[in-house]
């Protein structure tokens, strides 16, 4: 703990120095002019003593009132104790002894033992090892527990310890292992949970060699199974390599319908490979897909699936329902005037019209809104929704649909806060937001006398005279993208000669936002005094998209653009078209990336929104050679999901069958793998996985020969402060000098009888 005093001489007098002096000066004044001019003629020495003892009186009274003091702080600062995690990896590879007799384990506990400073008078361990699971240990040394090394993983565990270790308030982490993962688990979740919990780790790679055979199989395969024709799709292969030699020619080959697309030779050696492949949809129909990899003229590995390809919805349909009247209404109904791609429905809720106008139409019901692809809901009070609107339009964008919620209106927004429909909503309004409404009382005016039925032009002249040239537009603000802004197709448009244009709108009033949800897509913002505020995102939800829009309709942006600037009709043209993306699909099955042997196989088949009556839909298997099977079905929120055991390197193909006519194939190969299989062949430690993790801010690759903890886990400051005040002039003697002054100059007021 360490110990810090200052001082400071500090006093108190309004107008500081300036103001002293000025009521010092005032009372010198006013003393000699009081002695000055008696009413009793008194002698010359008489005056000077009885105004001397007067303003010495005044300038103790003036020294009781600067309070002069001396301040004095004395900090203490020491630092918070902290808990430290330790996780050894015990998996079979770091089992396995190399030539020397030793194992990548013995050789991270000798680590740890040996060449690892610790800080035990601050710092607490705590010991954990991982293998098939994350488990903790009572010691660090403990004899390795073999039922927990038939399989790596890692990325699992680590997912698993940053939620443990985030809640446990642990300070930092050390691993030790050699980044191989043998599951099927990609590394994104691990590295988002990674990222997430903001923990300091850092990781001490084993890399001491071990013999292990040849081995070349699929580690990752991406690939989407249902695109729309005129397009062309990313395919994504990584193949893992341990101890491959040049000799057996590995290679990678990518069919369709059983004819080679695309090959490319496989460098030997060890570490993963990577391939893309360009995929053309040209016409509608389904193409059967083989990734397959050779080496010695014989086929190591194979992953097989379909890719549907049909065409895009030509509309999209649009419901925009209005809870109030807003000139932005008109602008967006004349952008998509003469646009087929884009079918608009504009109503207004009951209440913002006269009942006697029968302008107002009642919130669609569920049937209704399946009717839409996307649902625009423009300056809705919360009021004005009937009791089961939120629940209905929860349901509508899980199955697919897309909701834009469009307010610039902090009043408005502050209503939705902790409601049904901010549940799927991106963001969190701020309950605590200004409920005041837009700040334009001559617009409302203006609006609620259209609504009486009053014609635009019939406003009073005093209007007119008073405004025409009087009025000044408020300032306009322009968005401001991220990063994710920047590429979306929202933001972005094609010009005549090809290339690339930004959209980028302005906009006046906007709604306070408390905070994006997790998972949620910020695309713009606007910075409010020091703090981004959001102003455009999206989530996907279920199958569909919702998206706000915090701002005014940006109609005011579209009238201070030129004639031939159409940039605000394509905002609203790229918004509309990506929210119904979401119902644009067809019936599929979703792909597994691998299928492991001597298992149970999970699927998922997403109905579309064609397929309305459940009860005609059934799922059936066939196994290669084998009769076809009809497969229990469990219906999950609006997929399907499948469950059957599947064995060691066989071909299945599952069909969705509805009305008695085939919707969605699959076919798909189970890997030929045993349990422990992957451990005692890939041995090479993943240093790439390593470094991909490093790539963070909070995780560091240690390979000193001595690692100081202290010098990486930085301690929280404990820091407390005593403040105390001595004063320098409020003392008992003041006080009786200044009671002494004032008798004196009495008793000789009294002695020269002037009193």
């Amino acid at each position: 703990m360490t110990e810090q005093i200052t001082e400071q001489f500090q006093w108190n007098f309004p107008g500081g120095w300036w103001g002293l002096a000025a009521a010092a000066l005032l009372l010198v004044l006013l003393v000699a002019v009081s002695y000055r001019y008696t009413a009793r003629e008194i002698r010359p020495y008489q005056k000077i003593v009885l105004a001397t003892l007067r303003i010495v009186f005044c300038a103790l009274i003036l020294l009781c009132l600067v309070n002069p003091r001396i301040e004095t702080e004395r900090t203490f600062t020491d630092h918070e104790d902290m808990k430290i995690a330790v996780i050894f990896d015990e998996s079979g590879s770091m089992l396995k002894p190399d030539q020397w007799k030793r194992s990548r384990l013995r050789d991270a506990l000798g680590y740890w033992n040996d060449h690892v400073k610790k800080d035990s008078k601050h710092q607490t361990y705590e010991f954990y090892r991982f293998g098939n699971a994350l488990r903790q240990t009572s010691a660090f040394d403990e004899p390795p527990q073999e039922s927990n090394a038939g399989q790596t993983n890692f990325y699992d565990a680590l997912t698993d310890w940053c939620g443990r270790f985030g809640a446990g308030k642990y300070g930092g982490v050390v691993c030790f292992t050699d980044g191989i993962d043998t599951s099927l688990t990609t590394q994104d979740t691990a590295l988002n949970a990674l990222d997430a919990v903001g923990i300091p780790h850092l990781v001490v790679p084993m890399t001491n060699e071990l013999a292990a055979p040849p081995d070349i199989r699929f580690r990752k395969v991406e690939s989407p199974t249902h695109v729309f024709t005129h397009t062309e799709n990313g395919l994504t292969f990584l193949v893992r390599c341990s101890n491959m030699v040049q000799n057996t020619k590995p290679k990678f080959e990518l069919l369709k319908d059983g004819n080679v697309v695309y090959s490319a030779e496989i460098q030997p050696g060890t570490g993963l490979r990577t391939f893309k492949y360009r995929y053309p949809a040209a016409l509608a129909g389904t193409d059967r897909m083989t990734a397959r990899i050779t080496a010695s003229d014989r086929v190591r590995d194979s992953v097989n699936w379909t890719i549907e390809k049909t065409e895009a919805q030509e509309s999209v349909n649009v419901l925009m329902y209005n809870g109030a009247l807003d000139f932005g209404t008109r602008f967006i109904r004349n952008a998509f005037a003469d646009d087929k791609s884009v079918k608009l429905d504009v109503r207004f809720a009951n209440g913002v019209f006269p009942d006697h106008t029968r302008y107002g139409s009642p919130f669609p019901n569920a049937d209704d809104l399946k009717k839409f692809d996307v649902l625009l809901l423009m300056n809705m009070r919360r009021g004005e929704l009937p009791k089961n609107a939120e629940k209905d339009i929860y349901e509508f964008v899980r199955n697919g649909g897309g909701l834009l919620f469009v307010t610039g209106n902090p009043g408005t927004a502050r209503e939705y806060a902790q409601s049904t429909l901010e549940k799927l909503l991106p963001v969190k309004f701020d309950a605590n937001a200004p409920a005041d409404p837009r700040s334009d009382p001559e617009t409302s005016r203006i609006l609620r006398e259209i609504a009486r039925g009053v014609s635009p032009t019939r406003f009073d002249n005093a209007v007119r005279s008073r405004k025409e040239f009087a009025f000044r537009p408020p300032p306009l603000y322009k968005f401001e993208l991220t990063d994710l802004g920047r590429k979306s197709p929202i933001f972005n448009h094609k010009s005549s000669d090809g290339k690339t244009v930004p959209v980028l709108p302005e906009f006046q009033d906007e709604a306070l936002v408390e905070s994006l949800k997790p998972g949620a897509n910020l695309l713009a913002y606007h910075t409010l005094n020091g703090k981004q505020n959001p102003l455009l995102a999206y989530q996907n939800f279920g199958s569909g998209r919702s998206m706000v829009l915090a701002a005014d309709p940006l109609w005011r942006w579209r009238l201070n653009l030129p004639a031939n600037d159409h940039s605000y009709e394509i905002f609203w043209k790229n918004t509309l078209s990506y929210l119904g993306a979401g119902r644009n699909r067809q019936t599929r099955w979703i792909v597994p990336n691998f299928a492991a042997g001597n298992g149970v196989m999970t699927l998922y088949l997403e109905p579309g929104p064609f397929i309305t009556d459940p009860s005609l839909l059934t799922c059936r298997l066939e196994e290669a050679g084998g009769a076809e099977k009809e497969l229990p079905v469990t219906f999950e929120g609006n997929r399907i999901r499948c469950s059957f055991p599947i064995k060691n390197d066989v071909e299945y193909t599952v069909r969705a069958i509805y009305d008695k006519k085939p919707a969605a194939e699959l076919t798909f190969s189970t890997l030929a793998k045993d349990s422990g299989e992957l451990e005692s062949r890939i041995l090479e430690p993943d240093l790439a996985a390593l470094e991909k993790f490093a790539a963070l801010p909070q995780v560091k690759i240690v390979r000193d020969d001595e690692l100081v903890l202290a010098d990486h886990f930085n301690r929280a400051d404990i820091e407390l402060k005593e403040h105390s005040s001595r004063p320098l002039w409020h003392t008992p003697l003041l006080f009786l000098l200044l009671a002494a002054v004032y008798l004196l100059e009495l008793i000789l007021r009294r002695v020269w009888k002037l009193i």
